[in-house]
C-alpha cells in the first residue's frame, strides 16, 4: 500500500467565528506520533483568475521526502484557497480583477491577514493525534516561505525551525517590492530559531539579488539563517526548485541533522503518490511529437473468468500523451486482466529520446495501479469517472503525467 494523502476539514478560529480551512495531509503508514512539518503554499502568480484560487493545495515532492524518513506533513489552505471557506483577501488592489496590490500599506495588511490563518491553523495542530507537537517545524514556498518565517519570529517557542523555500511576498521589479518583503522578513528575526533558505538562480518572482538583500536585512535584524544559491537544469524557473528534491534533499538532510530531528530515509516508509492538481482537468488528444509511439500486437487475455467485470473492460488499447506541452507520444495495450493487477505493453516515443518499449505488471492499491518497469521508473494508471485513464510515471524525482483514451475497448 502506498502511503497515506488525504484532504480533511480543520476547524479553526478566525475573527471570532469558526472557519472550516482544508488541510492536506501526508504521513506514514500507523498511528505516530510523527515529527511533522507544516508547509504553506504561495499565491496565485498574478492574483487575476479566481478560478486558480481554488486549485488544491499539494506538495507531493516534498511530502516525499519527509515522509520517506518518518515525517507527517500537513499543507493547509488558507481562507478563500482550495476547499477552505472564507474569502481570499491577501493584498489585493481596491480593484481586484487587477490582482495583488503593490501598495506597501494593502500588501502589507495581506500578509497579516494571512498569518492570523496560519497562526490558527498551528493553534489546532497539536489536536491532531499523529502529531508530535514537540518536533514541529514549518515551511513554505514563495508567500509560504516567507509567512513562515514570520510566524517563527512571533512564536519560536513552537517550532524548532523553518524550511524557506524561494519566499517572497510581492514581486520583485516593483519600486515598492523590496520595502514589502524586507519589511515582512524582519518580523521573523526576533526567533531564535535556525531557519534554512532555499533559492534558484533565474527566479521569474525573485531573482537571486533582490532576495539575498532580503536575507541580509534578516540577519542585520537579529535573526538566524543559512542561505543557499540553487542552480536549476537549463531552461527551469527557479521559483520551483521545491519539485526537484535532487536540487535540496542534502541541504535539508544536513539542516535536520543539526536540529537533531530524523533526517535519514527509511526503506520502511512508502512514496507519496498523488496526481497533481491541474490532472483532472486535462484531457486525451494526439500527441505534439512527430515520433509515435508503436505497441506490438496486442490479444486480450483475461486471467480467468471470476475477474470483475469492470476491470475487464480496461482491456485493449489506451492512447494519448505526456509531459509539459503533450511532447510525449503513449500508447498503452492491457491484454490481460485479473482482480489484482493487470499486464500491460507500454510504448512511448519522443523527438528528444526516441522509442522505448516495455512490458509491465501492474498491481492495484485501491483504484490506483502501480508497477515498476525495467528501468526502475514507476508506472500509475488510473481510470477517471469520465471514462479517460490518467498515466503518469515517475523516475525519481521527475514525475511526468498525462491522460489516455481508450481507442480500441475490449468487446465482452
Amino acid at each position: 500500500m502506498e502511503t497515506e494523502a488525504r484532504t480533511q476539514i480543520l476547524a479553526v478560529q478566525l475573527d471570532g467565528t469558526t472557519v472550516d480551512l482544508e488541510l492536506r495531509v501526508y504521513k506514514p503508514e500507523g498511528e505516530g506520533p510523527f515529527p511533522t512539518l507544516v508547509f504553506n503554499h504561495g499565491s496565485t502568480g498574478a492574483g487575476t483568475d479566481p478560478d486558480s484560487f481554488k486549485w488544491p493545495i499539494r506538495f507531493t515532492e516534498i511530502a516525499n521526502f519527509f515522509v520517506r524518513r518518518g515525517w507527517a506533513v500537513l499543507a493547509p489552505a488558507r481562507r478563500g484557497r482550495a476547499g477552505s471557506q472564507g474569502v481570499y483577501d491577501e493584498g489585493f488592489s481596491i480593484d481586484r480583477t487587477q490582482g495583488y496590490s503593490a501598495e506597501a500599506v494593502r500588501s502589507i495588511k495581506g500578509a497579516e491577514r494571512a498569518l492570523e490563518d496560519i497562526e490558527a491553523v498551528m493553534l489546532e495542530i497539536p489536536s491532531l493525534s499523529f502529531v508530535d507537537s514537540k518536533r514541529l517545524l514549518i515551511g513554505g514556498e514563495s508567500r509560504g516561505g516567507i509567512l513562515s518565517v514570520a510566524y517563527a519570529g512571533k512564536n519560536a517557542e513552537k517550532v524548532l525551525g523553518v524550511v524557506n523555500f524561494v519566499g517572497g511576498w510581492i514581486e520583485a521589479g516593483l519600486a515598492t517590492s523590496e520595502k514589502i518583503n524586507q519589511t515582512i522578513f524582519r518580523w521573523g528575526a526576533d526567533s531564535n530559531r535556525e531557519t534554512l533558505w532555499l533559492y534558484g538562480d533565474n527566479d521569474g518572482f525573485y531573482p537571486l539579488c533582490h532576495s539575498r538583500k532580503s536575507f541580509d536585512v534578516f540577519q542585520q535584524a537579529g535573526g538566524y539563517g543559512s542561505w543557499h544559491e540553487i542552480e536549476p537544469p537549463e531552461g527551469i524557473d527557479g521559483h520551483i526548485i521545491s519539485m526537484l528534491p535532487s536540487l535540496w534533499s542534502e541541504k535539508i538532510e544536513k539542516y535536520l541533522k543539526q536540529l537533531g530531528l530524523p533526517y535519514k530515509e527509511s526503506a520502511s516508509f512508502n512514496s507519496v503518490i498523488e496526481w497533481p492538481g491541474f490532472q483532472s482537468s486535462l484531457l486525451p488528444s494526439e500527441s505534439k511529437s512527430a515520433v509515435k509511439a508503436l505497441l506490438p500486437k496486442v490479444v486480450f487475455n483475461p486471467d480467468n473468468t471470476d475477474t470483475n467485470t469492470e476491470r475487464n473492460k480496461l482491456g485493449g488499447i489506451w492512447q494519448g500523451w505526456m509531459g509539459y506541452g503533450a511532447h510525449i507520444d503513449v500508447k498503452v495495450g492491457i491484454y490481460n486482466t485479473s482482480n489484482d493487477k493487470i499486464i500491460v505493453e507500454f510504448a512511448q516515443a519522443s523527438e528528444g529520446h526516441g522509442l522505448y518499449n516495455d512490458k509491465i505488471t501492474l498491481s492495484y492499491d485501491g483504484d490506483l495501479l502501480v508497477g515498476i518497469d525495467t528501468t526502475g521508473a514507476e508506472l500509475f494508471l488510473e481510470v477517471r469517472a469520465d471514462g479517460y485513464m490518467n498515466i503518469g510515471r515517475r523516475n525519481n524525482p521527475n514525475f511526468c503525467t498525462g491522460v489516455l483514451a481508450q481507442t480500441s475497448p475490449v468487446d465482452l
